[in-house]
């Protein structure tokens, strides 16, 4: 199991990244994150976004290896970040200060905005065509190709 601990008020740069293995006892993956949140895994490494707390933790999509070792960048300046998804080879989440809906390569790479202008952005899912997320301000819902 694993879970995102945000952070206290007033500056939540204490957010960790957290593991409870079975019949374990809870472990951080990493400690020292600017609000992160949005977490998923697959077999080999889990991945969150910070959303970030201006104006020294801008927001950034991360990653670790499962196995242990040291959080990674995958993404930096994404202040606003908010949940993420994955499917086999990319990365989708939503930016609400951006208004955007992005994805990225697991291993990292250039980031693409698959949607702009969009009224902040939540809760982004996949299946094998569409990425998909709640536009908050409309109340609907929307879908975009991937």
């Amino acid at each position: 199991m694993y879970w995102t601990n945000h952070g206290t008020a007033p500056g939540f740069t204490d957010g960790s990244v957290m593991r409870l293995a079975k019949g374990g006892a809870p472990a951080a993956i990493a400690t020292g994150q600017a609000a992160p949140q949005g977490i998923a895994a697959d077999g080999t490494a889990i991945y969150w976004v910070n959303h970030g707390n201006p104006p020294q933790f801008k927001g950034a999509v991360m990653t670790a290896p499962l196995d242990g070792g040291a959080p990674s960048v995958l993404v930096a300046d994404q202040q606003g970040a908010q949940e993420l998804a994955l499917d086999d080879t990319s990365l989708y989440w939503s930016n609400e200060v951006e208004g955007s809906v992005n994805r990225v390569a697991k291993h990292g790479g250039a980031p693409a905005a698959l949607a702009r202008n969009q009224q902040r952005p939540y809760g982004v899912c996949v299946d094998t065509r569409y990425v998909y997320w709640l536009a908050y301000r409309e109340g609907s819902t929307k879908r975009i190709a991937k």
